[in-house]
């Protein structure tokens, strides 16, 4: 596992928010562009961090960014001690962010509606909001889903809009609000407050478009 100093803390802070360049980055953090050069290189030659060429008024400038993330994890278990970075894709992430859930009663209902969602195309974000989200469902709540789609809403919303998820023991309820795209876009421009509810709370699974 690398390890992750304050220092490089501070820059990967920053970037998951957006890409920078070296001199950008320095002059937001209060540092040298020397030092946070060589932070940045050091991430990237983990093969933490991705980097592209971006146009400049005089000359190409070198941009790095995240790529999907990683994650650092540590798996201790019987006869095995596991010490890695992983990278990740959409799928990875979804399941990390179901993780991330605070009741985990919760989560193999999630994981079980995921392996349903990703197989529809036309499913661009997939969020859980609610008293699941918030962590303070009780073991009669529903599960509150959010679905953004760029076309077949009607399909979607008789597929997913209340539907039942059963595992190996136990069963439960999934609500679901299935937007548009467009329709979606448009209740946020007339300030919605349902929606300005959802977005104080929700947790994305997925939305690599970063809609929600």
């Amino acid at each position: 596992m690398f390890a992750v100093n304050e220092a490089k803390k501070k820059i990967l802070k920053k970037l998951v928010q957006k890409d920078w360049t070296p001199t950008e980055l320095a002059e937001e953090l209060n540092q040298t562009t020397q030092t946070t050069y060589n932070h940045l290189k050091q991430l990237e030659e983990k093969g933490l961090l991705e980097k592209k060429k971006i146009k400049a008024k005089t000359r190409p400038k070198t941009q790095y960014s995240i790529g999907k993330g990683f994650v650092q994890y540590i798996a201790a278990l019987p006869g095995d001690l596991t010490i890695k970075s992983l990278k990740l894709n959409d799928n990875k992430k979804a399941f990390f962010k179901i993780w991330s859930i605070p009741q985990p009663e919760f989560h193999k209902y999630l994981e079980e509606l995921w392996y349903k969602i990703k197989k529809e195309d036309e499913i661009i974000a997939f969020g859980v909001y609610g008293s699941v989200a918030r962590g303070e469902a009780d073991q009669d709540s529903d599960i509150d889903i959010l679905l953004i789609t760029t076309n077949k809403k009607e399909e979607l919303e008789e597929k997913y809009g209340s539907k039942i998820i059963e595992t190996e023991k136990r069963s439960k309820l999934i609500m679901t609000k299935t937007y548009t795209l467009k329709e979606y876009q448009n209740s946020l421009a007339h300030e919605s407050d349902f929606l300005s509810t959802l977005r104080e709370e929700i947790v994305p699974i997925y939305d690599p478009e970063e809609i929600i």
